[in-house]
C-alpha cells in the first residue's frame, strides 16, 4: 500500500462492529498521508460501562488497496477492550414558574446539568403535585409531556376529585429520553419544554414540579 490511504476503526460489543471512528480531523472516504510519522490513536465516546468491546482497524489507499486487521481475523481473538466501571448519579432539577392555578396547557422551560463528560442518561422523571378542585365528576384529566430536540404526543393521567373536598395529588410521569431528545447542558444551550393540560372545563392547583434524572459516566 502507498503512505496515502483512509484511516477508520470498527468497534463494537459483538463481532458486527456496528461503531466506527475515524482519526481526528479526517475524513474516513479520503485518502491521507502519515503512517510512518503520524501513529493513529481515537478517543471512542458513549461507551456502555462494564463491557467487552471487540476492534479493527481498515486503511484503503488512493489505488482501492485495503487491509483490514483485527479482532476475527486471522484467528485474532485479542483485539478486545474492558471498559470501566460507571459511576452512577441521581439529580433533581426543579421546573420553574409552574406553580399557581392552570386552566388550559402551560408550557416551562428547564435545564438538565450535567457537567461530567460522556454521561448518559438511564432514566428520567417528573414529579407534579397538586390539588384539585371540587368538581362535579369522579376524575379529570391532564395531559403531561416533556419534549427537547423532539415534538411527542401527551401522556394522559387520570386524577380524582371530590364533590365536597379538594383532592391532592401526585403523578409521576417517565421520560422516554430516546423519544423526548434531552437536551444537557453545558453541551447544549437549548432548553427542554415541560408541558401540562387540564381536560376542559376544569382546573387545578400546580404545587411544584421537578424532573429527577440518573444517569452514568466513566471517569
Amino acid at each position: 500500500m502507498s503512505t496515502t490511504f483512509t484511516k477508520q476503526a470498527q468497534y463494537g460489543t459483538d463481532s458486527s462492529f456496528t461503531s466506527s471512528t475515524c482519526s481526528p480531523g479526517l475524513t474516513c472516504g479520503t485518502p491521507t498521508s502519515g503512517l510512518g510519522a503520524n501513529p493513529q490513536t481515537y478517543q471512542l465516546t458513549s461507551l456502555a460501562p462494564s463491557a467487552v468491546y471487540y476492534y479493527r482497524v481498515r486503511s484503503k489507499d488512493a489505488a482501492g488497496n485495503e487491509k483490514v486487521e483485527g479482532y476475527g481475523l486471522s484467528g485474532n481473538s485479542t483485539c478486545t477492550f474492558t471498559t470501566a466501571e460507571a459511576n452512577m448519579r441521581t439529580a433533581e432539577y426543579i421546573i420553574t414558574g409552574e406553580t399557581g392555578a392552570i386552566s388550559t396547557a402551560i408550557n416551562r422551560d428547564f435545564q438538565v446539568y450535567i457537567t461530567e463528560q460522556g454521561a448518559n442518561i438511564q432514566n428520567a422523571f417528573v414529579e407534579i403535585s397538586g390539588i384539585a378542585g371540587i368538581g362535579g365528576g369522579s376524575s379529570l384529566t391532564l395531559g403531561i409531556k416533556v419534549e427537547g430536540s423532539n415534538t411527542i404526543s401527551y401522556t394522559d393521567y387520570s386524577v380524582a376529585i371530590s364533590d365536597t373536598v379538594a383532592t391532592p395529588f401526585t403523578i409521576l410521569h417517565k421520560v422516554d429520553n430516546s423519544a423526548s431528545g434531552l437536551y444537557i447542558a453545558p453541551s447544549s444551550a437549548s432548553n427542554n419544554k415541560f408541558y401540562i393540560n387540564p381536560s376542559a372545563g376544569d382546573s387545578v392547583y400546580i404545587a411544584s414540579a421537578k424532573i429527577v434524572v440518573t444517569y452514568y459516566y466513566t471517569p
